[in-house]
């Protein structure tokens, strides 16, 4: 399966343009773009502490952001314990990475085109008794080799560090991107998170507080990004305030249903 050459721009930017939201996201794609010297990571983790605290939004629109930056983009649902991607997009999750992983199977057999140019998507596929085990096999270089011949960045929704499988993954990626809500992580757990990924030998590229309370979002934080070092000194980060997972989710399929009726 190709990718797509059709004039398409994802939901954040065409429906609201010059949002807090839409500005943040593409703050956060352009900082990740400029965090290394040869053109950022290409390939990488989204992870949190813990459940709920929003870091499947964050892969999908920061999927979005760089698709509509002119990158060819495969967004997959490492997450094999609680999955979210395929909903925002209304797909199926029968096949996905799992099978990719346990059959030897490439990721263009079961990747998903979408409305949205030059994106992809990988669902979790079905459910494995241990998904630690899986993704410490050698398959997961592979897959992980064979992404990057198709795509220009793999961004992982990839299980909250709670799990073993999330410092696995954070150690083959390129880099790792933390979903933290403030009120709700504690520092002293964020930086036993920090050094635990510091044994990985992961690279951390940063952390987005998710669902701050409107009033109590720095206007200005859509365009800032705070390194992850900064946890040292630093109790609160800001990068992004996101509105719920659910709304979220109702606004992107109600874009891809639009965009759907107008190709019809």
């Amino acid at each position: 399966k190709e990718f797509s050459d059709k004039d398409q721009k994802p939901v954040l930017l065409e429906d609201r343009p010059l949002s807090q939201i839409a500005e943040a996201f593409r703050s956060l794609h352009t900082n990740i773009e400029f965090a290394g010297t040869h053109g950022g990571p290409r390939s990488i983790l989204v992870t949190s502490p813990g459940p709920s605290d929003g870091k499947t939004t964050v892969a999908v629109y920061l999927a979005l952001a760089f698709a509509q930056s002119g990158k060819r983009v495969v967004l997959i649902d490492a997450d094999l314990r609680r999955p979210g991607v395929h909903e925002y997009f209304g797909i199926q999750n029968a096949i996905g990475l799992s099978e990719i992983l346990m059959m030897d199977l490439t990721p263009e057999v079961v990747a998903y085109s979408t409305d949205i140019t030059r994106l992809k998507v990988v669902t979790s596929g079905s459910q494995v008794k241990n998904p630690t085990e899986l993704f410490q096999s050698i398959n997961l270089l592979r897959v992980i080799s064979l992404l990057m011949e198709q795509a220009d960045v793999a961004i992982f929704d990839g299980p909250p560090l709670l799990v073993a499988e999330a410092f696995v993954l954070a150690s083959r990626l390129e880099g790792s991107l933390i979903v933290m809500q403030p009120g709700k992580t504690r520092e002293g757990v964020a930086l036993a998170m920090k050094e635990r990924l510091s044994r990985a030998q992961a690279n951390m590229l940063g952390v987005v507080l998710n669902r701050i309370p409107p009033d109590q979002a720095d206007p200005s934080a859509a365009y800032l990004y705070y390194d992850y070092n900064q946890l040292d000194e630093e109790e609160g980060l800001i990068e992004q305030a996101a509105s719920s997972k659910r709304r979220r989710r109702t606004s992107l399929r109600q874009w891809l249903k639009k965009r759907s009726s107008k190709a019809s």
